[in-house]
């Protein structure tokens, strides 16, 4: 079971009391509720508001009891019969419980070992009334937030670090944060959450005990880089790449009454409407913001590869638009609180459109093939410098003749693109377009001494910038698991899973890059079921296409709204409010400069709402 936002309360007084809430968004003060119905005596409570514990079934119950252990859970997990099978556990009775249930059964026969078997996305929290030891799990790659904080002797944990206030407890801004944002290329995984100083987060991968001896952090996962992979051959890798991420999709959907995906007509969405498509006895809901109903379509555009699927007999693809006045300042107060980060795609509104249709559909689960990147669809960008160096010249330059004719360039522009960009990328730093929206007196006031400055580039940090991918900007802008704002579609990606991402991070070089094609391994992958049009593809329109035309709507409206800003508000101390507003008056500004300009707008909103 999955609920848009929680907050927890466990008292670590000598009189122990847990206390666990399962919130709507809704959220109401929590002296003002009758805990004490909600009690037992082995010290572990419940409180819910909007939604009472007798609402929910045996099979999705977020609380589970087993013995002295107690387990709320919140998230989806996707292995049980494996989980069962490796702890002797009976099959026919785990597969009955709730995943709560499960677990607090699983974690008294195994321990901590089973936090490393878990395949899924959640987070959940363990209390042993015998021990008298709390433990917060976080999944793998960090999707499902999970936050605490020391509040009057008190533990505090929560999906999102608002929530805190309802408790008195309200976060406060870490303005050297919002300094650091001029630092390009920083690795921002921390034990908390970004822009917040008083929260801490579990990290991707951690768990974290409180016992009477203390609190006590331990990695349970990383990624591991695999040799026998490394040696496979193109044939063997792809092909064992579409059989782990066929099994991928597969776990999802078989969590799903009625499951749908995107389909941007890009490469990575297509794959898994495919893989889907393939496993569903009646036509898989497949939707799409590529106008593919258009009179004109160019040959490149994402349009022309959304028409391939239009008749395909496992998928029914809906053109999905949102109302014309919708755009990228929409519901920017709304979505900055849901999501605790300023940071947010421009184009949410997108997935807000898709999150109403498909709930409308009765769709309960929708596969999104974001986050492809660090999986089988790792652009490889800085593989041709690595083998360069390596000394592999003959096998980079084939490919470089190769990726002359695909890309139709010069040999020497080639080879500055693929063997030099990546290099600047390397060694150079860039200036952040965050030195032109900060106050220098602001600036000045902090330094970057304590900032990790790990480069993400390479495949050497690949794992760290996936991480810092996920916790820093959410690639959406709502809460984890959810597809916008206003519905509870549950949005998952099946390229986060540990398997597709330590299988593509292990595979060789020669997988990536096939026949002077980056993003070889999907492409290989996905032989049996693409046509040679679409295996080779290297056009990619936007997601939203007609931004725009809907920035453009909003943008004077939006300026209005900067420039109103008081002259003595304490934001304008931090942000260049004027040159903001003075920049949203500009016509004609290049896509660059209007997405770090809307991103402006979401960090001087998000402070508006903090900072007082």
């Amino acid at each position: 079971m999955t609920f848009k936002n929680f907050c927890g309360v466990f008292n670590s007084s000598d009189s122990v009391k847990g206390v666990f809430s399962v919130l709507e968004p809704s959220f109401a003060a929590l002296e003002n509720n009758p805990w004490d119905r909600y009690c037992h005596d082995d010290g572990f409570a419940m409180g819910c508001f909007n939604i009472a514990s007798t609402q929910h079934g045996k099979s999705d119950s977020p609380i589970g009891h087993f013995q002295n252990i107690h387990v709320f859970f919140t998230g989806l997990l996707r292995n049980r019969r494996e989980i069962t099978r490796q702890c002797g556990g009976n099959i026919d009775v785990l597969n009955q419980c709730s995943a709560s249930d499960f677990l607090a059964i699983v974690y008294d026969t195994i321990g901590e070992r089973l936090f490393k078997l878990m395949t899924g996305e959640f987070s959940f929290v363990i209390w042993d009334s015998k021990t008298k030891q709390l433990q917060l799990i976080r999944d793998k790659f960090g999707q499902y937030p999970l936050f605490y904080l020391l509040h009057k002797n008190t533990i505090v944990f929560a999906s999102r670090p608002d929530k805190f206030t309802a408790i008195g407890a309200s976060p406060e801004i870490e303005l050297s944060d919002i300094a650091r944002l001029i630092t390009p290329n920083v690795a921002r995984i921390t034990d908390r959450p970004w822009f917040f100083k008083n929260v801490q987060a579990v990290k991707p991968g951690h768990f974290i005990t409180f016992a009477h001896d203390g609190k006590h952090h331990k990695q349970y996962f990383e990624c591991q880089i695999r040799p026998e992979i490394t040696k496979l051959s193109v044939a063997d890798s792809n092909e064992q790449m579409c059989s782990i991420l066929r099994n991928s999709v597969t776990s999802f959907i078989g969590l799903s009454k009625n499951p749908a995906v995107l389909l941007s007509g890009g490469l990575d969405s297509s794959a898994l409407a495919i893989l889907a498509a393939d496993q569903s006895n009646q036509p898989f809901l497949a939707m799409t913001s590529a106008d593919f109903k258009a009179e004109a379509i160019s040959p490149n555009d994402d349009a022309a590869y959304v028409l391939d699927y239009k008749d395909h007999p496992q998928l029914d693809v809906h053109l999905v638009r949102p109302d014309d006045d919708i755009g990228p300042f929409s519901d920017i107060d709304r979505v900055i609180a849901h999501n605790y980060q300023p940071l947010l795609t421009p184009v949410h509104y997108q997935y807000s459109a898709f999150g109403k249709h498909a709930a409308a559909n009765n769709v309960d689960l929708v596969i999104d093939g974001v986050f492809g990147e660090f999986g089988p669809s790792y652009h490889g960008n800085n593989l041709l410098l690595q083998e360069l160096i390596k000394g592999k010249l003959g096998w980079v330059a084939h490919n470089l003749r190769l990726r002359r004719t695909i890309y139709n360039q010069h040999i020497l522009t080639q080879a500055k693109h693929d063997l030099l960009r990546p290099f600047q990328r390397l060694f150079a730093k860039k200036l952040s377009p965050w030195t032109e929206y900060l106050q220098p007196s602001f600036l000045s006031q902090y330094n970057d001494n304590s900032i990790d400055t790990r480069p993400q580039g390479s495949m050497l940090s690949h794992h760290d910038a996936l991480l810092t991918n996920i916790h820093g900007f959410g690639r959406a802008g709502f809460n984890p698991g959810y597809l916008g704002l206003g519905n509870a579609v549950q949005r998952i990606f099946p390229f986060l899973d540990e398997n597709v991402i330590e299988f593509a991070m292990s595979a060789a070089p020669q997988a990536h890059i096939q026949q002077g094609y980056s993003r070889g391994l999907i492409r290989g992958a996905m032989t049996p079921y693409w046509t040679h049009k679409q295996r080779t593809r290297i056009s990619k329109s936007g997601f939203s296409p007609d931004f725009l035309e809907r920035y453009e709507r909003q943008r004077l409206m939006q300026r209005a709204n900067i420039a109103a800003i008081p002259k003595g508000d304490p934001v304008r101390e931090i942000m260049r409010v004027d040159h903001i507003a003075a920049l949203l008056n500009c016509d004609d500004l290049p896509m660059t400069k209007i997405r770090s300009l809307i991103n402006a707008v979401y960090m001087t909103v998000f402070l508006r709402q903090w900072v007082v």
